[in-house]
């Protein structure tokens, strides 16, 4: 958050309390939440089992941990190849459903369910669509670029109902 300005808009009459900073930093007391959620967050940070520990603290016997974070086994991943669009270099860690369910017992949690997603069409037709594009250019009787931009939007029309994600979503 160092170089973000950040805004918060409360458009209900529920008391929200927000706190700034890094979770194991906060000093907040134990057994305080009934959720923790952590989306799209522990592929980000430096020391995962950190702040899974802290969060498993933080928790009310009983309570929900909710956690994504991309599938690296995922189906998409194994087509896509070097072009996964997850590749990223803020990205500092990748899991599988083995390595996830292995950090999160090893932080203290003793039940784990893991919801995995093996593929996201989208993200497989997305790397395509350059590839497409390149042969397309290359071929003196080539179709028009927009070929694979409206194959594409007919899948993205198509699966726009259905939740398709390359993350693995954790309850436990």
């Amino acid at each position: 958050i160092r170089d973000y300005k950040v805004t918060g808009v409360q458009t209900c009459a529920l008391p929200i309390s927000i706190h700034i900073g890094a979770l194991p930093d906060l000093r907040l007391p134990s057994g305080s939440f009934d959720i923790v959620s952590m989306l799209e967050f522990i592929e980000h940070i430096e020391d995962p089992a950190q702040y899974l520990r802290e969060s498993l603290r933080l928790l009310r016997p009983g309570g929900t941990l909710l956690l994504s974070t991309p599938n690296y086994d995922s189906l998409s991943r194994r087509l896509i190849g070097r072009e996964w669009r997850i590749f990223s270099p803020e990205h500092r860690h990748y899991f599988t459903e083995r390595s996830l369910t292995a950090l999160l017992r090893r932080s203290g949690f003793s039940r784990v369910k893991i919801d995995a997603v093996n593929w996201n069409p989208y993200d497989v037709l997305a790397s395509r669509r350059g590839a497409w594009l390149r042969r397309a250019s290359e071929r003196r009787d080539a179709p028009s670029a927009s070929s694979p931009r409206a194959a594409e939007q007919r899948l993205r029309r198509r699966i726009r109902s259905e939740e398709h994600t390359s993350e693995t979503p954790v309850t436990l």
